[in-house]
């Protein structure tokens, strides 16, 4: 009997894992152990194609839209600052997109002044930081009565008054009041208008010291009202502090937390023009946390407080 030839075998290429089988060695071939590098990995989205930029262009078209109604510009804040006040914004109109606020923003345009003090974070109070104001109690007010004319002080974005009618309550108890030119500008007409009413809610008047309270709030029907004295004594009007500075020569100009929402170009430019307003030895005050040198000609000289630096 003739033995039949064995037949060559052919090597046959791995097969993929199949669903369910265990890796091995079977008739039809091998299915290999599962290796790291095998394992599918899961797909990536591009970042072109997440909804981020979409939904930033919209923020930001948002915020153009409301700042145009105080005829401000958004290439001039640095815009991060102001993005993260987009929710309350939302909350305050009771909404929960961007679409629906554009809407009632466009059909109610009288809601912008709200919306802008939300942005804007126009807060301010009465004696704000009482060691700057202790300072200028006793450092830079009293000098002012051996001033030769009308000593002029100006409250930049000074939101609804508190602050400079602060000042205003130092001079009269330094019987200076009435010598004096007191200015507030803002950019929002509404936060003009309650500074001139000067008119506050009580919890605002409990936070002055009692000293301060007595002689110059007065209760009015559940509120606090600024005496007549103090009102008379301030000028308010509104004005775009970056669209233009108010001619000096100033003695002492308020400009506080402004700065620090501005790109960093634009705050440069403005701490060089309201040092270009200051009078001889005239003083500026900040806020905690800004800082105008070296940008302007000017020296520090308190908490928050830096002179104009005199002229070689």
């Amino acid at each position: 009997m003739t033995a039949l030839p064995l037949a060559r075998s052919v090597p046959r290429a791995p097969t993929p894992p199949t669903p369910g089988r265990a890796p091995g060695v079977y008739f039809a071939g091998v299915v290999p152990f599962p290796s790291a590098r095998a394992r599918p990995q899961p797909a990536r989205t591009p970042p072109a194609a997440t909804p981020l930029p979409a939904g930033r262009d919209a923020e930001q078209a948002f915020l153009r839209a409301l700042l145009a109604h105080a005829g401000l510009r958004l290439g001039e804040y640095r815009a991060s600052a102001l993005l993260r006040r987009i929710p309350a914004c939302l909350r305050r109109l009771r909404v929960d997109s961007l679409d629906t606020a554009s809407r009632r923003l466009a059909d109610r345009p009288a809601l912008a002044g709200q919306l802008l003090d939300i942005v804007l974070l126009g807060v301010t109070e009465f004696c704000r930081d009482p060691a700057v104001f202790a300072h200028l109690r006793t450092q830079v007010l009293p000098p002012l009565a051996r001033h030769p004319g009308a000593p002029r002080i100006w409250s930049a974005a000074c939101s609804e008054g508190q602050e400079l009618y602060s000042v205003a309550a130092c001079l009269a108890e330094l019987d200076l009041l009435e010598r004096c030119e007191l200015l507030g500008t803002d950019c929002r007409p509404e936060a003009i208008a309650r500074a001139r009413a000067g008119e506050y809610a009580l919890e605002a008047a409990a936070k002055p010291p009692a000293l301060w309270q007595r002689p110059h709030l007065l209760p009015a029907a559940g509120r606090a009202r600024i005496h007549p004295r103090l009102r008379t004594a301030v000028t308010w009007r509104v004005a775009d502090l970056l669209a233009a500075v108010e001619r000096g020569p100033w003695d002492l100009i308020l400009c506080r937390n402004v700065a620090i929402y501005l790109e960093p170009p634009v705050a440069a430019g403005l701490w060089r023009r309201l040092a270009s307003q200051l009078a001889p030895g005239g003083f500026l005050v900040t806020g905690k946390t800004e800082n105008p040198l070296p940008s302007a000609p000017l020296e520090r000289a308190g908490p928050c407080l830096y002179r104009l630096r005199p002229t070689p």
